[in-house]
């Protein structure tokens, strides 16, 4: 169990594991902290000395990859059992497991994921209710889109890139962008609060992935960092932009890709407003106001029309979560001229209201 910052809920974690229905006597729970700053180790070293089995380790780097080589070699038994410690574990979880494996003679085996809740405030319900989504935790779809949108942004976002010794992907997803920089001498990683998508990250980027809030993130500061599709999933911009800054290295390029709405806008110019798909827009001014108030050069501010994005091919192909909308979608490019009138309606309607703008700023 790699852990850093738990103390919500370290105790409730290990108490899920020390009641297994597997017996107590033939697991060790091996916890590797990265150097918490809050009382986890405090709280693991109260639980530890209750029950022997469980031990901590010490992880200085303090992400994840690290942690797990260090939990792996020193695990005495033949079954390793990956949990987090956030998590709250069934009785039969290890038992279903391992049995599991006995009987398919699979590598590796797991169960499903429910999303919980932390408490009744509307962010933690706004997150639980994401996560839970089949789209949000189906991975192979989110990835076959992600794969869609990077053959038009990998272009201009790789131009901004060049040159760079190391890019952070923030709110990377299943790790598309960083998949298609494999082979260059740069050091890549990126964050993602989605567990399976980080996984799967993880599997085609070969790269680190961080779990954690960027607010939270701390390490080494990076020369490029991407913000591809994230600003308006993110509650509030001013803690967002403050550790950004610090992340970027001297004349450090941060670039964005997001939208941005005009005064004249209408309501039905979108179909997915609010909660739980956005929890904000950007107007025309805010990137301005971004570099004036940031201390951010605005070196790049392009923008087209949404309707150039909503009604192109690799939009109306790319699978959502809405199985009815995925089969008006088919239907439509099946068509002939189906996304040509419908963009056109679109326009005469809504006119330039909406954009799809890319930008890049500098530090200085």
């Amino acid at each position: 169990m790699p852990v850093r910052n738990e103390e919500e809920h370290i105790r409730a974690s290990l108490q899920s594991l020390l009641d297994q229905s597997y017996p107590l006597s033939e697991y060790e729970i091996i916890i590797i902290d990265g150097r918490s700053s809050d009382r986890t180790k405090q709280i693991i070293e109260e639980i530890r000395n209750r029950h022997p089995q469980v031990r901590c380790l010490d992880n200085p780097p303090g992400i994840v990859p690290t942690g797990m080589n260090i939990g792996i070699r020193a695990a005495r038994g033949k079954i390793i059992v990956r949990v987090d410690g956030h998590s709250i574990y069934p009785r039969d979880y290890a038992a279903n497991c391992i049995k599991s494996l006995e009987e398919t003679k699979a590598d590796n085996v797991g169960g499903p994921c429910m999303t919980v809740a932390a408490d009744e405030s509307l962010s933690a319900r706004l997150v639980a209710a994401v996560l839970s989504n089949p789209f949000g935790v189906d991975a192979k779809n989110y990835y076959a889109a992600e794969v869609g949108f990077y053959r038009d942004y990998f272009g201009p976002i790789s131009e901004q890139v060049n040159g760079a010794s190391s890019f952070l992907d923030v709110g990377c997803g299943t790790g598309r962008l960083l998949e298609l920089f494999v082979g260059r001498n740069l050091y890549r990683a990126g964050i993602e609060l989605n567990h399976s998508r980080a996984e799967f990250a993880r599997s085609v980027a070969k790269c680190e992935i961080f779990e954690q809030p960027i607010e939270e993130f701390s390490g080494q500061r990076f020369d490029a960092i991407g913000l591809i599709n994230v600003l308006s999933h993110i509650p509030s911009l001013a803690g967002l932009f403050v550790k950004l800054k610090s992340l970027l290295s001297d004349h450090g390029k941060l670039i964005i890709k997001t939208g941005e709405l005009q005064s004249h806008v209408k309501k039905a110019a979108l179909h997915d407003w609010g909660i739980p798909d956005h929890l904000q827009f950007l107007g025309a001014d805010t990137a301005a106001f971004i570099a004036q108030n940031y201390g951010l050069h605005l070196q790049i501010c392009k923008r087209i029309p949404l309707s150039e994005e909503i009604f192109s091919l690799n939009t109306w192909t790319a699978k959502g979560r809405n199985p009815l909308r995925n089969a008006v979608k088919s239907a439509a490019v099946h068509l002939p001229g189906a996304l040509r009138v419908m963009r056109s309606c679109y326009e005469f309607i809504h006119h330039e209201s909406v954009m799809s703008s890319f930008l890049v700023f500098t530090n200085y």
